[in-house]
């Protein structure tokens, strides 16, 4: 086989690297540090800034993934190089990158959470499995796929990027907390909601709009151009906050595709 056909299972393979660079500056960071009042001389404890700025970066490794994840696909088109082998490394691929990654940055947050509202986990981190819920219904959302033959047009739930993309923002959007969310993403009871709700959401089998470019013509692509337009507005106005918002509206895409 040409070299050239191997240029979308390299992509592939780079999107999983950079989940696996993800996870490694998940583990690394730390959730809380001790301060010591210079005046009073008391100690607290506060959140300890690395761990945003860690998760943050394994925020944008997965958004890297997620842009890479995107063009596999569409250069494995072009270059007439889709095989059976590619479909089942961009599964594997994807079940680190966009299921396990995003599972450990919702376990985290989840720890940070019960720190930060005073009642500790005493040791009980059963509290922070569900977590693990976005893992395993992504890891079924992946295997639906692989043996689905009608996901071309349209998907079947929602694919395991979007959902990835939805947890990645929710450090973005902390570490640069504008819109004062952090108590209410902070709180064990929402993100307990996202992982239950992403995770369902995921393994349903409402149709969507796939975002795959066949080509780039205006007419055959015309909800997927108004979509990322739209999109690309609210990055600029909202900034981080408008990632989980663009993937709640995608859900609706469910509804005002069938009119187009």
């Amino acid at each position: 086989m040409k070299l050239i056909k191997q240029i979308p299972n390299g992509l592939t393979l780079t999107n999983l690297t950079l989940g696996i660079l993800s996870i490694i500056y998940i583990m690394e960071s730390t959730e809380l540090v001790e301060v010591r009042n210079l005046v009073s001389n008391e100690y607290h404890i506060i959140p300890n800034p690395i761990i945003w700025n860690n998760l943050a970066m394994a925020s944008f490794l997965i958004i890297a993934a997620g842009i890479i994840d995107f063009l596999d696909g569409f250069v494995a088109r072009l270059l007439n190089a889709q095989s059976e082998i590619g479909g089942q490394l961009d599964s594997l691929a994807d079940l680190v990158t966009f299921c396990v990654a995003p599972s450990l940055i919702m376990y985290r947050l989840l720890g940070e959470a019960y720190q930060l509202s005073g009642n500790g986990l005493e040791g009980n981190t059963i509290l922070l499995w569900p977590a693990f819920f976005i893992a395993i219904c992504g890891c079924i959302r992946l295997a639906k796929f692989n043996i689905s033959t009608d996901q071309t047009i349209e998907f079947k739930g929602l694919p395991t990027p979007s959902a990835a993309f939805f947890i990645l923002a929710l450090p973005l959007i902390l570490a640069n907390d504008v819109f004062n969310l952090n108590n209410i993403i902070l709180n064990p009871y929402v993100l307990y909601a996202i992982c239950i709700g992403l995770g369902l959401v995921m393994v349903g089998k409402f149709p969507l709009m796939a975002l795959k470019f066949k080509s780039f013509n205006f007419k055959d692509n015309r909800d997927k151009f108004i979509f990322l337009g739209a999109s690309l507005i609210g990055l600029i106005t909202l900034q981080w906050l408008a990632i989980p918002i663009i993937i709640m509206i995608y859900l609706t895409s469910t509804f005002w595709m069938k009119r187009s």
